[in-house]
This record gives structure tokens, sequence and C-alpha cells, in this order.
């Protein structure tokens, strides 16, 4: 048996072709792209939520000036009807707005999460 875990953008097509069969997403919410496939805690593992998300950085040491002046531009274009609307189509919600501090913290979280899930299933690379 062959398992995949991808994200809409990129794996929804190749179910809609009938190249690959969708067991569920892993939001916590269903797609509005693919409505009757159910999340992975509606199936039986309550709880379960992972999502895709997509960040931009910038070398070590910006100065903070220009951090806030990119996360504006960034933030402010999350919230034009026409990028939501092109997102959307791909699959994709767009970011609510955040400072650059509260998206490291994010990142940072979810490291963290997944390190955990690491270590406690011993997944080595092979």
């Amino acid at each position: 048996m062959h398992l995949l875990f991808d994200s809409i953008p990129t794996g929804l097509p190749h179910v809609t072709s009938g190249r690959l069969r969708a067991l569920a997403v892993t939001g916590e919410q269903r797609s509005a792209l693919a409505p009757n496939l159910p999340t992975l805690a509606e199936s039986g593992l309550p709880g379960y939520a992972s999502v895709t998300w997509f960040g931009v950085y910038g070398p070590a040491g910006m100065k903070p000036e220009l951090v806030s002046r990119i996360n504006q531009a960034f933030n402010q274009a999350l919230q034009n009807p026409e990028v939501v609307a092109s997102l959307a189509r791909q699959g994709v919600d767009a970011a609510k707005p955040q400072t650059a501090a509260q998206f490291a913290a994010m990142v940072q979280a979810d490291s963290a999460r997944w390190a955990r899930v690491i270590k406690d299933n011993r997944i080595a690379l092979d």
C-alpha cells in the first residue's frame, strides 16, 4: 500500500484526474475545493490537524524596519480580495494578518511539535 500526504494545490489535480484517491484532509475544517472529503479528525483521529503553511524569510540580521515594511506589505496583499480569491481557487486559505514575531512563534511551535513526533516515534532518515 502506498500513502501520500500532500497539499491540496498539488494533490487535488491528481485526485480529480483519477490518478489518486483522496481519503481525508488534514486541516481542522473540510476544504471548500473538496467539501465531501472528511477531515482526519472526522475519519477517526480526533484532535488531529496539520496544515501546510507558507512564509516569507529574509537573511539573518535584517533591519527590523525592513522586516516590518515587508510584513505589512504581505499582510496587506493577503487582505486583497483578488489575492484571497486566487489563493482560494488553488485550495489555499489566505493567512490572517500577523506580525513577524507571531509568525516566528508559530514556526517555533510547529517545529517543536514535529520534533516531538519524530522523537517519540523514533523516526530516522533512511
